[in-house]
């Protein structure tokens, strides 16, 4: 039969007392404060992958940023695969532009290729759209570390090690790889069949 202990004994030894952690340093105090800022930014990043319409009107600020983009900006996050046709002059390029910056932002280490039967039309969303974006929004700007509009190496490189590249749909193109691929144009038939 194994013994116990009485409360003298424990006494003696120390033992008798709850534990109580020390928190006198300055150093817990402030890896408290660094735990409640991630804990806050991980709160804003989930609250805005859920919505990332809202995303770009709040934080990118973006306006005039209309109800059925919204909506389709909504899918394009909620959906594998989206398809999406729509006649002239609707915002197709704004916003797969829009998609690809969202996208780059709120998931760290996405690789996104645009490709595109003719390279000049995926370099629309880079030279044209991202581009007027970067002017527009000063927060798009800090998010942003490098952007190379030139048709040799068209990219768009971010802190958060994301980046958006383009390609013309050859023979060329299949080396390379990506997390998110966008198919844009206007012969999207015919970049499928170049494809496979």
């Amino acid at each position: 039969m194994s013994e116990m202990l009485t409360q003298e004994q424990l006494k003696r030894v120390g033992l008798n007392k709850p534990f109580e952690p020390e928190r006198t340093t300055e150093k817990s105090d402030s890896l408290a404060q660094e735990e409640r800022l991630m804990e806050g930014i991980g709160t804003w990043i989930s609250y805005f992958r859920s919505n990332p319409h809202r995303f770009v009107s709040e934080y990118l600020q973006l306006k005039p940023f209309s109800w059925f983009q919204k909506i389709l900006l909504f899918l394009m996050f909620k959906n594998s695969y989206f398809m999406w046709w729509a006649s002239r002059g609707i915002g197709k390029t704004h916003l797969t532009a829009l998609f690809c910056v969202v996208k780059a932002i709120l998931y760290p280490d996405s690789h996104i290729v645009v490709v595109s039967g003719i390279k000049m039309q995926a370099l629309e969303i880079i030279s044209g759209k991202i581009m007027d974006f970067k002017l527009k929004c000063p927060n798009l700007a800090l998010e942003i570390s490098d952007i190379r509009p030139n048709m040799q190496d068209a990219r768009v490189d971010f802190h958060n090690g994301s980046w958006i590249k383009i390609v013309a749909a050859n023979d060329n193109a299949r080396g390379t790889r990506a997390t998110v691929l966008n198919i844009t144009g206007t012969y999207n038939r015919n970049i499928i069949k170049k494809l496979n």
